[in-house]
């Protein structure tokens, strides 16, 4: 009886670290030479850098301009378009953008090992315009899922994102090849 109540009153202390363990695994760390070391030997078998922030509402890229939903956002939220309402508009954008893609990532159907770390954006001017929550994924065997992706699904998956979030572009490094930005090609909009 007394080691049926022992690995009872274990169980939540073993749930609480896992839980404490899995929230260390996927939040944000500081970058150091462990991690440097983690992405200078899983890059090899090819990575992708993404971010689902938006610094800007208006874009020049086909289909990534966010005008027409930040005057949707005005008009529910009762606010007036101007700065102050487009970075208020952004954060909560950005936010919620990125709760999708960190579901998506810890979901079952991913089989990817990734690493959330902040990524900086230059603007036209080349000056840092803002960090930003950034995700590095990589083509290798995630051991905490058992699975393995591939090169190319993770691929297509990073184009995908890239559409979905309204991204410029994407940070791609193939297998053992050297790192290129992507720039995804955008379906067309029908003509009718």
């Amino acid at each position: 009886m007394s080691k049926a109540k022992t690995l009872t009153n274990l169980e939540p202390q073993h749930n609480t670290w896992m839980r404490e363990y899995q929230r260390l695994l996927y939040e944000e760390r500081r970058f150091d030479e462990g991690s440097l070391n983690t992405i200078m030997t899983q890059s090899k078998k090819g990575m992708i850098i993404i971010s689902t922030g938006r610094s800007s509402v208006n874009s020049s890229i086909p289909g990534n301009d966010l005008s027409e939903e930040f005057e949707a956002w005005c008009y529910k939220t009762k606010r007036r378009p101007n700065k102050a309402s487009e970075d208020k508009y952004l954060e909560e954008r950005n936010a919620q953008a990125d709760r999708e893609l960190k579901e998506e990532l810890k979901s079952g159907d991913n089989p990817y090992v990734y690493i959330p770390v902040y990524g900086a954006y230059k603007g036209k001017d080349e000056v840092v315009d803002e960090s930003e929550k950034s995700y590095i994924i990589f083509n290798s065997y995630n051991r905490y899922k058992g699975k393995q992706g591939s090169w190319e699904d993770l691929y297509e998956r990073a184009l995908e994102w890239c559409i979905k979030y309204k991204q410029d572009s994407v940070f791609v490094q193939p297998p053992n090849q050297p790192p290129l930005l992507c720039k995804p090609t955008r379906p067309k909009d029908k003509q009718e």
